[in-house]
């Protein structure tokens, strides 16, 4: 079998590649030309051998490289979407790329849907599934006006953070005044064109839960419980350990047998 692993800059590409290696797997990672240089995934001993796909035409080159993959070796390349603009061009041409690899990901709709944290929270609320309080401005309300209503501590984050490029510490701002809020709201804007979600801040341990689903059935899951973030109060997950989660799973498999999820999801 082989694998075809996209986006290799992502830290979280190796432990992909790592496990594609360790069952057997020929591994190739592809990277585009802007990010070749940082391609962490170039130089694991598990890659077989590595591919930089032009900017200019990504689509269409990462199509070639699952095409010549198939002709070599007579049968299909399991292809994993890493980055999530990948993720997106191989949703929106799934029947094209379906007849030369292997692939589970969710739908553009089930994307669209999933990359809106304010739809999700609404998704959330359908099922019965807890989250936290969101504040939303008005029409005819002031930023002042906005900003003396809500609760603080908050969390001020655009609706998608990473389809605008912002690393995961860049996708999020804990704010503790007014001042800050409005400060706040006006960066996110100004990078994505939309107003930002405000929540309320959450204190307390983090928890997460990952599976692999098709059709709104839970094929294989896991949980984990955050030890260490990076940034602290907020950032991405450093450490963690693997939890039991059973009032975890119940919330996620109320979500994902909703829209019927196809693919991975965390």
């Amino acid at each position: 079998m082989t694998v075809i692993v996209t986006d290799v800059h992502y830290r979280m590409s190796l432990a992909l590649i790592r496990d594609m290696g360790d069952i057997g797997a020929s591994v190739v990672a592809c990277e585009r030309e802007k990010y070749a240089h940082a391609a962490l995934g170039f130089v694991s001993c598990y890659t077989k051998y590595s591919v930089t796909l032009p900017d200019k035409g990504y689509a269409d080159a990462l199509y070639a490289l699952c095409l010549e993959v198939h002709q070599k070796a007579g049968q299909k390349p399991v292809l994993f979407c890493v980055g999530a603009q990948t993720l997106a061009l191989v949703a929106e041409q799934s029947d094209r790329f379906a007849e030369i690899a292997h692939f589970l990901i969710p739908s553009t709709q089930q994307l669209t849907l999933l990359n809106d944290k304010a739809a999700v929270a609404a998704l959330a609320g359908r099922v019965g599934v807890k989250t936290p309080e969101s504040f939303v401005r008005s029409l005819e309300e002031t930023e002042e006006a906005f900003a003396a209503r809500v609760r603080y501590p908050c969390v001020v984050k655009p609706v998608c953070g990473e389809k605008f490029g912002l690393a995961a510490a860049e996708r999020y701002r804990i704010v503790r005044d007014a001042e800050t809020l409005i400060n706040s709201v006006r960066h996110f804007r100004n990078i994505t064109g939309e107003s930002p979600l405000v929540q309320e801040y959450l204190p307390g341990k983090s928890a997460g839960c990952s599976v692999v689903a098709q059709n709104g059935k839970i094929l294989g899951s896991i949980c984990h419980q955050r030890i260490r973030e990076y940034p602290i109060s907020g950032g991405p997950s450093s450490c963690c350990k693997v939890i039991a989660g059973e009032e975890l799973m119940e919330a996620v498999s109320a979500l994902v047998s909703e829209i019927a999820l196809s693919g991975v999801a965390m």
